[in-house]
């Protein structure tokens, strides 16, 4: 949901408060696409250096979950002893969180009965 309300929120709300006001387009063009993106929730790129190389997708129980596991899975799965950092997650350099855009959706307060926060901050 991070990513899909970043690239509509702007005229999103211009409809809102200026119903008769001609948006044009659904999305903003920070991605290159300013009409018909549907990205989806709970997928995050494989990478080896800085070449895509697959992905991983995970769909439960919301979307908030969804963009979580998918995203620490592959996170611990690039720091485990058999993987060892040969595949991860993508480039820092190239992600959509430098274009004000969320790379992945995490729950500040994640987990039942824990008080893990924001388990998904530093990656």
């Amino acid at each position: 949901m991070g990513l899909q309300l970043d690239v509509v929120e702007k005229n999103l709300l211009s409809a809102l408060v200026l119903p008769q006001a001609q948006i044009g387009a659904c999305t903003v063009k920070p991605l290159g696409a300013n009409n018909g993106i549907q990205p989806f929730a709970g997928a995050s790129p494989i990478y080896a250096g800085s070449t895509l190389v697959g992905a991983v997708g995970v769909s439960g129980d919301g979307i908030d979950q969804d963009d979580m596991v998918g995203f620490l899975g592959l996170q611990r799965a690039s720091s485990s002893d058999v993987i060892k950092g040969a595949v991860g997650h993508a480039p820092k350099a190239i992600r959509s969180d430098r274009l004000g855009l969320r790379y992945a959706q995490c729950p500040q307060s994640p987990f039942v009965s824990s008080d893990a926060q924001n388990v998904c901050a530093g990656f």
